[in-house]
């Protein structure tokens, strides 16, 4: 759990008050969410994407945006077919009084075209956004169905009343990067 973050460019530190740890961000697109579901493989320039198709539905606060593309991509020397699809839930509320240094609904697929997609309609709910759900799933050529499902809440930002070279981390807080849990077999 993020609970503070201070910085410009690349020397962001973010702060868990909850273990009382910290870490360095290389920028804050660090907040971005991402899913190892969009793709697969560690090069994601390889991979092929079609069918994209992208909408949105809003309904009071809630936006709704169901998305889904097939790529194709080589591991191993083996050529896979795989399928993702999923949505993004935003809720809103009143602008934030304040313009945040990070984007809360910032997504990261690492695929230009699915970003670029996704991007037209989330830009707009970015200084507003109060909630952000992603459900994504993932199936390769006739696999099992793997799917991730991240939730992020947003509540009152708070302007801090110290510049940023005053800031100083507590001296009782230690260092570590986030842990990422993947389920096992």
């Amino acid at each position: 759990m993020l609970t503070a973050a201070i910085g410009k460019g690349s020397d962001v530190i973010s702060l868990n008050s909850e273990n009382e740890t910290w870490f360095r961000l290389a920028d804050w697109n660090g907040s971005a969410l991402n899913s190892m579901l969009f793709g697969f493989g560690p090069d994601r320039k390889a991979i092929k994407v079609s069918g994209l198709k992208v909408s949105s539905t809003t309904e009071g606060e809630l936006t709704r945006i169901p998305f889904s593309y097939r790529f194709q991509t080589t591991y191993s020397g083996q050529r896979l077919h795989c399928r993702v699809w999923g949505e993004i839930r935003v809720r809103t509320g009143p602008p934030y009084p304040t313009d945040l240094p990070w984007k809360p609904v910032a997504l990261i697929t690492g695929l230009d075209e699915v970003d670029a997609a996704l991007q037209k309609i989330l830009a707009p709910l970015t200084n507003s956004a109060t909630q952000f759900e992603l459900d994504v799933s993932r199936r390769i050529e006739n696999g099992a169905i793997l799917t991730q499902s991240t939730v992020r809440k947003i509540s009152e930002p708070a302007t801090a009343t110290v510049r940023d070279s005053d800031f100083e981390v507590p001296k009782t807080y230690r260092y570590q990067e986030p842990v990422i849990a993947v389920p096992g077999r």
